[in-house]
């Protein structure tokens, strides 16, 4: 259907650090009220905080790296680092939460973001590898950040043609409309 089809083309971003007061809890008529949708791009998000991510097939929730305990906690119990070792993590969900709770909010968003949705949306939970400095799902997630320009989402250069630094340097947006004006230009 076309209305999955819109947030796979352009994804909605949500920081679950800064969800306002009425957004994320069932009013008494049953709608619910989404937080505002961040800018996609790398701009929007802070090491601090914690975001959600949804592109239509699957929701990402990307933890910074200083993000603070307290969050982590409600949202994925106690988080246990074990020095040297990769972080296992689970959202968890907690029924006895009370409703403005953040665990119960960002559940409540969950929920709505897979209502009406033809194939059931898996949560990736991505933070950055110790190790390596990134991971794979890390990558995938900053991939959907399309309002940056390419070369900040590593895109090959040697595949956009004869004007490949003034394209590389671009957004996905400023790209589709340098496609629209070069087609404008074939015509006139």
């Amino acid at each position: 259907p076309t209305y999955v089809a819109c947030s796979f083309v352009d994804p909605c971003l949500f920081s679950l650090t800064e969800i306002p007061d009425y957004a994320c809890v069932e009013g008494k008529d049953g709608r619910v009220f989404l937080p505002p949708v961040l800018k996609l791009s790398s701009e929007s998000i802070s090491r601090e905080g914690v975001y959600l991510l949804d592109d239509g097939r699957s929701l990402y929730i990307w933890i910074g790296e200083q993000a603070s305990k307290q969050v982590t906690d409600q949202l994925f119990g106690m988080v246990q680092q074990v020095e040297g070792g990769p972080t296992s993590l689970r959202l968890v969900y907690d029924s006895e939460a009370e409703a403005k709770s953040l665990n119960s909010r960002v559940w409540t968003l969950i929920t709505q973001l897979r209502k009406n949705c033809p194939s059931f949306k898996t949560i990736s939970i991505v933070t950055r590898n110790a190790h390596t400095g990134s991971s794979l799902d890390e990558s995938q997630f900053f991939d959907h950040l399309i309002e940056d320009a390419a070369r900040k989402n590593k895109w090959n250069p040697f595949d956009l043609g004869t004007k490949k630094e003034e394209v590389c340097n671009m957004s996905y947006i400023d790209f589709l409309c340098h496609v629209h004006k070069k087609i404008q230009d074939k015509f006139y």
